[in-house]
């Protein structure tokens, strides 16, 4: 009888400390800046900033996803949509190439999304903007867009 109590504390004691110790995980996890968003829907915009003639040829995918080849007139834009993974490793590639007004060919490959790049810096919405001289990504500050250069055109 003597022992069904004391393992009846020790039981008890040993059930405290697992929530215990399970509560601080779960407090200290959340209090990370964790991937909260990984289960939003997340749009990329690639958008023709080169000029009012050109065209610009791309080709963009993922792992999971081939949009196949496309072709942007100036100002437009091509947006898709997804849901970045948990880990963060979520990433688009896209070929891109189009002609100079002088006729030379620009071309190039690049990961225009990474989600741990990304996913600080623009949210659910990210705007690519491919210029002449290479793919800036646009952002919002202050009431002001910004255009930082992520990859410049060979």
């Amino acid at each position: 009888m003597m022992m069904s109590g004391r393992r009846s504390k020790l039981t008890g004691a040993f059930l405290l400390s697992v929530v215990v110790i399970f509560a601080a995980l779960v407090s200290e996890c959340s209090s990370r800046e964790q991937p909260e968003r990984y289960a939003d829907i997340t749009t990329v915009f690639l958008v023709n900033d080169i000029s009012v003639k050109t065209l610009l040829n791309y080709h963009c995918y993922s792992s999971e996803t081939d949009f196949g080849n496309k072709t942007l007139a100036y100002e437009h834009e091509f947006l898709w949509r997804f849901r970045i993974n948990f880990t963060l490793s979520t990433k688009f590639w896209c070929d891109m190439r189009f002609y100079t007004e002088e006729g030379t060919l620009i071309q190039g490959g690049y990961h225009v999304y990474k989600a741990r790049r990304e996913y600080h810096i623009c949210g659910n919405e990210c705007y690519f903007d491919v210029r002449r001289d290479g793919l800036y990504r646009r952002r919002y500050e202050d009431y002001t867009f910004y255009f930082d250069l992520v990859y410049s055109f060979p």
